[in-house]
């Protein structure tokens, strides 16, 4: 028989499903700061899954997943396990529309496991993980700019048998899957430590991310594939029953990597290729122009795969250095 379920100040009896806070801090109007939670407790024994939403605060969609899921859906007292979740992970970039925390500029997905004595961001990473460790499997919901197609991904790990395990779980959400691994090969490399997949896969827990649609609005097809994805993880971990469903969207088969492709120049982008579409390594894939119009770069390829998003967070335009555009490839 499971036993309380506390989260803080949250305590959650077999069989229920409670709402709560956990405080981070004060802000500068002497107010708590605190991120929403909400603790299902299964009145049945199983596995713990971490689910959260909205690290980043233009990807809202996430969290209407997590209401369909916990609050339409599932029944704790049939429940098989225990849920923590965090639909509004960053309550601070969610509230400004902002994609990192806009008191201390920082992105909470890159400093986890956090600091209990750093700036709020790394706060507010320290008491998220400190829950993220006692879970079996974390289910990280984010949502990509348009185009793009849906997909997760996995990290590396010490313990190839986490890696495995990952994959087992992300493919069962049903979409796209792509292995995200710090590498030289990856000339990103040094901006993906410190994400909270990342860093639960270094401590031996199993996880995913599903990067779902859109920015700045909750699109009602991408809630559907989150759901059915969640749901369909739940199942695969046997804490609800029910046979997997198939998702109703494009999916790219096979063990496949990622990479990201940046540009030189900084300008107005327009896309040479759509997403799903394969390319060759050295295909152009976009072009830059300067605002006269002047062709100032075409951005290429940098692997021979499939283009799965252009990321440009706000107008349909780059700085030097910005990434253009996201691909997956199978490696030989």
């Amino acid at each position: 028989m499971p036993e309380n379920l506390e989260v803080g100040d949250i305590i959650a009896r077999p069989g229920e499903m409670v709402f709560g806070e956990l405080p981070i801090g004060r802000t500068a109007w002497s107010k708590e700061l605190s991120v929403p939670m909400i603790v299902v407790n299964g009145a049945h024994a199983g596995p713990r899954l971490w689910l959260s939403a909205l690290i980043h605060g233009p990807e809202a969609t996430g969290a209407e997943v997590i209401r369909r899921v916990l609050r339409e859906t599932i029944d704790p007292m049939v429940l098989q396990g225990s849920i923590i979740c965090a639909p509004i992970a960053n309550p601070l970039a969610f509230q400004d529309s902002t994609y990192d925390t806009p008191y201390d500029g920082y992105n909470l997905n890159r400093v986890f496991p956090g600091n209990p004595n750093g700036s709020i961001t790394h706060r507010m990473a320290a008491v998220l993980y400190e829950q993220v460790k006692r879970c079996d499997f974390i289910m990280d919901l984010h949502a990509n700019a348009v185009p793009a197609l849906q997909f997760c991904i996995v990290a590396h790990a010490p313990d190839p048998k986490v890696v495995e395990r990952s994959f087992e779980i992300a493919r069962a959400f049903g979409i796209t899957t792509r292995l995200m691994k710090v590498s030289e090969e990856a000339q990103w490399a040094s901006s993906r430590s410190g994400t909270l997949l990342e860093v639960a896969a270094r401590d031996g827990i199993p996880g995913c991310i599903a990067e779902l649609l859109y920015w700045y609005r909750i699109d009602p097809g991408s809630v559907e594939v989150g759901t059915r994805g969640v749901l369909n993880i739940m199942k695969a971990l046997g804490m609800i029953a029910g046979q997997i469903e198939k998702q109703d969207v494009l999916v790219i088969d096979g063990e496949l990597a990622g990479a990201e492709q940046t540009c030189k120049e900084g300008g107005l982008v327009f896309f040479s290729k759509n997403v799903g579409d394969l390319v060759t390594q050295g295909e152009t894939i976009a072009i830059v122009r300067d605002p006269y119009g002047d062709l100032l770069e075409e951005v290429k390829a940098p692997v021979t795969g499939w283009v799965t998003a252009y990321p440009l967070r706000r107008n349909q335009a780059a700085t030097s250095g910005d990434t253009v555009a996201f691909f997956v490839y199978r490696k030989n």
